[in-house]
This record gives C-alpha cells, sequence and structure tokens, in this order.
C-alpha cells in the first residue's frame, strides 16, 4: 500500500494515466478473483465427489469383511489409504484457492484505497 501521497491536478495527463494504470490493475484483480472463485467451487465440488465414491467403496469392502470374505481387507485397507490421500489433496486444493480469493479480496481493497485517493486529487509521492 502506498503511504505517502502528493496532491495532483484532476485533469492531467499524469493523473489520467494514474487513474487509467489502476483501473487496468482493479480490473485484473477483480478477473482473478472471479476466476479464483470458481476454481473454488470446482475444488469443493470435486472433492464431495471423490469423497463420496472412495466412501462408497469403503462401505461395499467393509461389508464384505464383516461376511467373512477375507481377501477383502487387504482391498479394504488399500481403499482406505487412497482416501485419505484424496481427501488430504482435496484439502490442500481448497485451502490454496481459498488463499487465492483472501488474497485477490484484499488486493482489490487497496486498489479502491488508491483510485479513491486518486479521485479526490492525490497520487502516491514520487521518491
Amino acid at each position: 500500500m502506498v503511504s505517502r501521497w502528493e496532491r495532483v491536478e484532476l485533469g492531467s495527463r499524469s493523473a489520467e494515466k494514474l487513474k487509467s494504470m489502476i483501473e487496468e490493475r482493479y480490473n485484473r484483480f477483480q478477473h482473478r478473483l472471479t476466476m479464483g472463485r470458481i476454481e473454488l467451487h470446482i475444488a469443493k465440488t470435486e472433492a464431495a465427489e471423490v469423497y463420496e465414491v472412495f466412501g462408497q467403496r469403503l462401505h461395499y469392502y467393509e461389508t464384505r469383511v464383516r461376511a467373512g470374505d477375507k481377501e477383502s481387507v487387504d482391498r479394504r485397507n488399500r481403499v482406505k489409504s487412497a482416501m485419505e490421500w484424496a481427501v488430504s489433496s482435496g484439502r490442500d486444493t481448497v485451502d490454496y484457492w481459498e488463499r487465492m480469493v483472501e488474497r485477490n479480496v484484499l488486493e482489490l481493497k487497496q486498489i479502491k484505497q488508491q483510485r479513491e485517493m486518486i479521485e479526490k486529487g492525490f497520487a502516491p509521492a514520487s521518491r
């Protein structure tokens, strides 16, 4: 975030160029936010589907083990292991997209503040 601001003339070329740059940046982060929310929804949906499928397979093998099928013990254990991996992987993917969405929301807030300062006639101070 910009810490120092200086007053600029609102109609000047530098102010218009700055407004244009901020607007492009805002649009880019707005697009990233939208895409991140879509990817987050997809990740959550896929994780739920994978969990459901593995749950059904696990239930099938546990039923067979309870019925006395000794050969199904190994398959049940492999399904259980694969399910744990899939759940962990799905959780990691969802966490990643949640962090991306949060970062883009924060960036958009900062850009909005910068845009408001420019509309009030201020620009980041040159160093």
